[in-house]
Formats: C-alpha cells, structure tokens, sequence
C-alpha cells in the first residue's frame, strides 16, 4: 500500500512539474514582448524587426503593456540588423497602451529607451518624428502600428 501511495504521488508530482509551462518564469514584459512578436508574424512584413524584438531583453522591466511601432522589413543584411538594432531598438516601443485617437491627443512621446519624439496630427494621419504610423489590427492589450523606417536615425 505504501508503495502505491508513493507511486501515485510521484506521478502527481511529475504530471504537475510537466504541466508548468516554461512561460511561467517570464516577467509580464517578457511576455507581452512574446505576444507582440507572434501578432506580428501574421503580417509577414516585419520579420527583421521580429528577429530584433526577440533579441531585446526586458525581463527586467516592469511594463505591463506596450505601444509598438514595427518596422517594415527594410532587407537587411544580419550583421547591419543587429547593428541598427542596438541603435533604435526600445525607440520603437512606448510602455502603455496608445490607441490612434490617444496619440492624436499627445505632442510627444516617449519610447521604452528615455527617448522622446515630436507626434504630430494631419487631418486624420498621425506622425511621429515625422513618420506617419499606420494602425494595425491588435488582439492583446498592446496596441500596434506599422512605420517605414525606425524614428531614431543612425
């Protein structure tokens, strides 16, 4: 009898530790970075800036949500990528969560890296450092845009 006992909670303990998912060790950055990346996939024209975003480390960083302006693929050789990447990086990501009518409202805004950049409206078009941002569909909380060139310049 004791045997089965022991057995049994074996097996419990091991069902519970496979069952524990490898998210589970993710700070909620890390994580809304994690379902950015594979929102953004769906598009097929923002693997640069996936690869980028996937290579940036925010475990640290206690946001909860974010404002992303993903950079159209640009044909980028891999050893420029990174290269750009540790330049303008965070410039793309602003903590919190900026619909397109929240950004009409502001006149600036600041980026995950302390960066701050002009926004400007046009009619019913949003520039940022004189990039207009174009909406993209979000499913999560954090809100998404497509932009043709990063805002911070090399």
């Amino acid at each position: 009898m004791k045997k089965a006992i022991s057995m049994v909670s074996l097996i419990l303990c091991m069902v519970f530790v496979l069952s524990c998912s490898d998210d589970d060790s993710l700070n909620e950055a890390t994580k809304q970075r994690n379902a950015i990346m594979n929102e953004l996939k769906a598009y097929n024209e923002f693997n640069e800036f996936i690869l980028c975003m996937k290579a940036m480390d925010i475990s640290t960083h206690p946001a909860t949500r974010f404002t992303v302006f993903a950079v159209k693929d640009r044909e980028i050789t891999p050893p420029q990528l990174v290269e750009i990447w540790n330049y303008y990086a965070a410039s793309q990501m602003a903590v919190g969560s900026f619909d397109i009518e929240a950004l009409k409202k502001l006149s600036s805004i600041e980026m995950l890296d302390g960066r701050t950049f002009e926004v400007k409206t046009v009619g019913d078009n949003v520039y940022i450092n004189g990039m207009l941002v174009e909406p993209l569909e979000s499913k999560g909380v954090n809100i998404l845009y497509r932009v043709t060139e990063p805002f911070a310049k090399l």
